[in-house]
C-alpha cells in the first residue's frame, strides 16, 4: 500500500462509521421535518471592513463573475466568501447560478451564461473533444471519499475478504475482478472515472463494464434502491444514506485502498479560455478570494461553518449540524491554504500532486475521450495559474490580512 493509500485509508478509518452515522441521521431528520429545521444560528450576513492589504483591490464598480455552484460540499466556500465579503474586497461581485453538476456547467459556460464552473479535473476529460475550450482554472480541495456501494450479499467486499484471511493484496485483485461485467448507476459519467481506473490495474476498462446514467444524485441513488444496477457510486451523503438509512441491505464494497490511484480526486473551478484570456487579474483576484475563505473556514469556524450548513442543507435538502458539516469537510474533503496547496497539490514531489491524477486519467482515456495527441498542459491551467498567484505579493497580503 502506497504512503497516500495509507494516510487517505487512516482518514477514512474509525471515523468514516462516527462520520456516516451522522450523515444518515441528518439526511433522515431532513426527510422528517424538511430543510427548514436545519436553520442555523444567526450569523453575520454582511462584509466586513476590507483590511488594508486589500483596500487597494477594491472597486466602487466590482467586476460580476457568474458562477455555477453545483450541489456539494467542495464548492460551497464561494459562497462563504461571498457571505463575508471577500469577493468585494478583492473588486469582484460573484453571482451564483445552481445546478446540478458539471456538465451543466461546462454547458452554461459555453453558451455564454456563466463565466466559472464546479467541475473536477477528472469529469472533465469527458469533455476535452466536445469542449476543447472549456480549461480548469483553480484546484479547490481534495475529495477523500470515494466508495463503491452494493448489495449486502450480492457483492464480495474487501472487509468481508480480509476477515476470511486473505491479504489486502489478494482482497483487492479479487474485489476488481468482481467488478467487471457490473452495472454501476451512477451521476453522469464522470462519478465512475474512479472505477473504470481501479479496474485497469487488472487489464479492464469501460467497456468491460455497464454505465448507467442519471441527471443527479438523488435520481440515481433512487434508481439503485428500486433495483437498477450492481453498484451505486456518488455523493457522500446519498453513499451513507444507503449504508445506515438501510442499514443491512447495502455494504461498502471497496474504497481508495482498492481503487488505487484512480481515486486521487480533486474538485475545481474552470472556465472557457476566452473568458480566461479576457480576465487574467480576475483569475489572480479569484485565487485570493478562495483562499482568503480557506482561512475563515481554518480561523472563524463559528462564522463560517454555520454559513456553510446553512447554503449545503438549503441546496441538498439535509438537516447538517454545523459540527457535523465541520467533521465532514475536514475528515472527508481536504481544503487546502495557499501555503499547503503549494506543498502538496502543486508539489511534484508529492504524493498528492495534481498531475498524478491528470497523467494518470489522460493516459486512461486516450483513444476514448481524448485524442492520443493530448497534452494535459493544454487543457489544465491550474498550475500555471497558481505559480503566478504565488509571485504576487500583493495578492498574498491581502489572504494574510486580518479577516476582520
Amino acid at each position: 500500500m502506497s504512503a497516500f493509500q495509507e494516510r487517505t485509508s487512516s482518514r477514512r478509518g474509525p471515523r468514516w462509521g462516527m462520520l456516516a452515522v451522522l450523515l444518515a441521521s441528518s439526511l433522515v431528520a431532513a426527510s422528517c421535518a424538511g430543510a427548514a429545521t436545519s436553520a442555523p444560528t444567526s450569523t453575520p450576513t454582511s462584509a466586513p471592513t476590507s483590511a488594508s492589504a486589500c483596500a487597494q483591490f477594491s472597486s466602487a464598480t466590482p467586476q460580476t463573475v457568474r458562477i455555477s455552484i453545483s450541489p456539494y460540499f467542495e464548492y460551497q466556500p464561494w459562497a462563504i466568501a461571498d457571505k463575508l465579503g471577500y469577493d468585494e474586497q478583492l473588486g469582484i461581485d460573484l453571482k451564483f447560478t445552481n445546478l446540478p453538476g458539471h456538465a451543466e456547467g461546462i454547458l452554461a459556460a459555453q453558451r455564454g451564461d456563466v463565466d466559472l464552473v464546479s467541475t473536477c479535473p477528472g469529469c472533465n476529460f469527458s469533455y476535452v473533444k466536445n469542449v476543447p475550450d472549456f480549461k480548469d482554472m483553480l484546484i479547490t480541495n481534495k475529495f477523500d471519499g470515494f466508495i463503491v456501494v452494493g448489495r449486502k450479499g450480492e457483492n464480495l467486499t474487501q472487509d468481508e475478504l480480509l476477515a476470511q484471511g486473505m491479504s489486502p493484496e489478494e482482497a483487492k485483485t479479487k474485489v476488481l475482478e468482481s467488478l467487471v461485467g457490473k452495472k454501476f448507476v451512477v451521476r453522469a459519467s464522470g462519478d465512475i472515472e474512479p472505477v473504470i481506473g481501479g479496474i485497469g490495474q487488472i487489464g479492464k476498462g469501460e467497456k468491460d463494464i455497464t454505465i448507467i446514467n442519471y441527471p443527479d444524485d438523488y435520481k440515481a441513488a433512487l434508481a439503485f434502491i428500486s433495483g437498477v444496477g450492481d453498484y451505486y457510486m456518488g455523493s457522500l451523503p446519498q453513499e451513507s444514506k444507503l449504508l445506515l438509512e438501510f442499514e443491512g441491505k447495502y455494504v461498502k464494497v471497496a474504497g481508495q485502498d482498492v481503487l488505487g490511484p484512480a481515486a486521487l480526486w480533486f474538485s475545481s473551478t474552470g472556465a472557457m479560455v476566452k473568458w480566461l484570456d479576457a480576465n487574467p487579474e480576475t483569475v489572480m483576484k479569484l485565487h485570493a478570494v478562495w483562499y482568503r475563505a480557506m482561512r475563515a473556514l481554518r480561523e472563524m469556524p463559528d462564522v463560517a461553518y454555520p454559513m456553510f450548513t446553512e447554503l449545503i442543507n438549503t441546496r441538498v435538502q439535509s438537516a447538517f449540524t454545523p459540527d457535523q458539516v465541520k467533521l465532514i469537510t475536514t475528515d472527508l474533503e481536504t481544503y487546502y491554504t495557499y501555503q499547503e496547496a503549494k506543498d502538496r497539490a502543486y508539489n511534484p514531489s508529492s504524493s498528492e500532486y495534481w498531475r498524478l491524477m491528470a497523467d494518470f486519467y489522460a493516459k486512461l482515456n486516450v483513444g476514448g475521450w481524448v485524442p492520443a495527441n493530448f497534452v494535459v498542459d493544454d487543457s489544465y491551467y491550474e498550475e500555471k495559474y497558481f505559480n503566478e498567484f504565488m509571485t504576487r505579493q500583493d495578492l498574498l497580503g491581502c489572504v494574510d490580512s486580518p479577516l476582520e
